[in-house]
């Protein structure tokens, strides 16, 4: 992800189907900014990537050390993993198959390579979101937990290190 690409995370961050599930209130350029700019730079150790599908950005994914915010370890009662989050930015995409490939791409070429010291891959989203449960467990993922997450009903799912 460069500078270039944060007006459009900032789109898709406000379109409805996007703002269901992961960006619950609107996102206002100079919020985006603020928000991924340090990212982009390397100032902020949050890894954040762009999706494309024959050449054409479609969405976003970004990973963490859940322990580098101490407080989001502690409300979700986990000690060590790396996070992951991520959207379909483009709707007419949503429900074809690419999200799979998407993090199936990424968990593989990116998260494990980049956290090497860590052993585990932990999502949490909105229970509500079968989708997202739906691609996780194809991926491999197992339902560890339900818990609240800033104050929303969330599923907890594991995806250990490949062998």
């Amino acid at each position: 992800m460069t500078e270039f690409d944060i007006p459009l995370v900032c789109d898709w961050r406000n379109r409805p189907h996007v703002r269901r599930f992961y960006q619950k209130a609107p996102l206002s350029l100079d919020e985006a900014y603020a928000k991924l700019l340090p990212r982009v730079r390397g100032e902020d150790p949050t890894l954040a990537h762009i999706a494309t599908l024959r050449g054409c950005a479609f969405g976003y994914v970004q990973s963490y050390l859940i322990l580098g915010t101490p407080s989001y370890a502690e409300q979700i009662g986990v000690s060590d993993g790396i996070g992951m989050d991520y959207f379909i930015g483009e709707p007419e995409l949503v429900g074809r198959g690419v999200g799979k490939a998407m993090l199936s791409a990424y968990l593989a070429e990116v998260l494990f390579p980049a956290f090497p010291q860590e052993r585990r891959c932990i999502v949490c989203y909105e229970t509500a979101n079968a989708a997202s449960g739906g691609v996780l467990t194809s991926l491999g993922f197992r339902r560890e937990k339900e818990l609240i997450e800033d104050g929303v009903p969330s599923t907890m799912m594991i995806l250990d290190r490949p062998s």
